[in-house]
């Protein structure tokens, strides 16, 4: 579990750094959508064995679900999935971190 606790805390950072990015006009449209494909992809990747009831498999079956409609960060299902994963992670004893470079 802490493996995938450690990449969902990459993946993260370059999410919430998108984000960062884009609302202060650092990066434009297609770096953003660029960067928020990978964090996609990134997600769907993490293996969820020996454990797969946990949320990870939960996030990758919500991002695969998506299909061609462009994946929001913003979108509440996600959130959720995100604060189960986070107490999952810190329930394992591997919190999830994110690093910004961008204002704080």
């Amino acid at each position: 579990m802490s493996a995938a606790c450690g990449q969902l805390s990459a993946l993260l950072t370059v999410q919430e750094n998108a984000r960062a990015d884009k609302a202060a006009g650092v990066i434009g449209d297609e770096a953003y959508r660029a960067q928020l494909d990978a964090v996609q992809f990134g997600v769907e990747q993490i293996p969820t064995i020996p454990e797969p009831q946990n949320s990870f498999g939960n996030a990758g079956a919500y991002l695969s679900s998506l299909g061609d409609t462009a994946f929001d960060p913003g979108a509440t299902e996600w959130g959720e999935l995100v604060d189960r994963l986070g107490a999952e992670c810190q329930a394992s004893e591997s919190p999830v971190g994110i690093s910004r470079t961008q204002g704080g």
